[in-house]
């Protein structure tokens, strides 16, 4: 040992009891363990250690997502908005989410995404489609936020209430309409129910995946925004398992994501009205921020009613 080196911390037996529920289960990740060992002198119950859990969650997630093409139609104000235009009785709205589902697995099929395929589908008027898919090796997302609520609102209440009755595999996916310049208060109380949501996951196992969205009528829509808001919720305590949000401007958001081991992050596309696709802009935002590691996939949000597939890559958890 060199001079002047300190000695590693010698973990109590206490301590590492701990860990054994894990380790007789296989599922203490190196990564988990190597954190608990440099520091063990300051962990005396490593299981109630919030960095520890936040380790053991990320890196004992069932399902690695390497790939994915995601078929968005979670939609539910405008389709019932359209219904009401249109005289159609929004009974019939579910019947057109099972013939998009069934369009979303014909389309899968035929481009060989086993394994590679999700939907965003909501629990309103998806319920059939929910039940239809699950169980066969899709990714399955679920809205929970009330549509253009802003402040945030809940659609069915309290969330872990929701929770109870979600299969694990539905991945909780929750819209925030959110400035870094919004009023104090507003900022707090949508941070309030955010942490409500995080926290939520974590204890009943659900991953959760946060759109974060400039609001359509403010003043500021510079996109460097993003990235200050990813930050935000970072530092806030709820490092979300799948972030969708725009471009991170002058540096890219993977510098952030990878001490949080998030599954990624997804750049969305927004064509300009008029513009007939987004793609150009999406390659030059790459180019922009440096396309790094975690900034893997996007997503392409026509102005029109349904969004396109979206390719967004899950990627590694290191």
């Amino acid at each position: 040992m060199r001079a002047g080196s300190r000695p590693a911390a010698t973990p109590t037996p206490a301590a590492l009891s701990g860990f054994a529920p894990r380790l007789r289960a296989g599922d203490a990740d190196k990564v988990e363990l190597d954190d608990y060992l440099s520091r063990a002198d300051a962990v005396p119950r490593p299981d109630i250690d919030a960095r520890l859990n936040h380790l053991h969650r990320v890196t004992s997630r069932r399902q690695p997502w390497p790939e994915l093409c995601i078929f968005a139609f979670d939609h539910r104000k405008q389709l019932a908005d359209l219904a009401l235009e249109t005289g159609r009785d929004p009974a019939c709205i579910p019947e057109l989410k099972l013939l998009l589902l069934a369009a979303a697995e014909a389309a899968a099929t035929e481009a060989g995404l086993d394994r590679r395929s999700g939907i965003l589908a909501d629990g309103t008027y998806g319920q059939r489609s929910l039940n239809a898919i699950t169980g066969k090796g899709w990714w399955i997302g679920r809205p929970i936020e009330l549509p253009s609520s802003r402040p945030l609102r809940l659609e069915h209440g309290n969330i872990g209430s929701q929770l109870i009755d979600w299969p694990l595999e539905h991945v909780v996916k929750c819209l925030v309409f959110y400035h870094p310049d919004d009023p104090v208060a507003l900022r707090a109380e949508q941070d309030a129910l955010l942490l409500e949501v995080w926290q939520a996951c974590n204890k009943s196992g659900h991953e959760l995946l946060l759109e974060v969205i400039l609001p359509e009528n403010g003043p500021d829509k510079d996109e460097r925004h993003y990235h200050t808001m990813l930050e935000h919720f970072y530092q806030l305590g709820h490092p979300a398992g799948l972030v969708e949000a725009a471009a991170a401007g002058q540096r890219p958001v993977g510098a952030d994501l990878s001490a949080y081991r998030a599954r990624r992050s997804v750049v969305p596309g927004h064509p300009a009205p008029g513009a007939g696709c987004a793609i150009g802009s999406i390659a030059f935002r790459f180019r922009r921020s440096g396309r790094a590691p975690d900034d893997q996939g996007f997503c392409r949000r026509p102005n029109h009613l349904w969004p396109a597939f979206a390719p967004l890559d899950a990627g590694r958890t290191g």
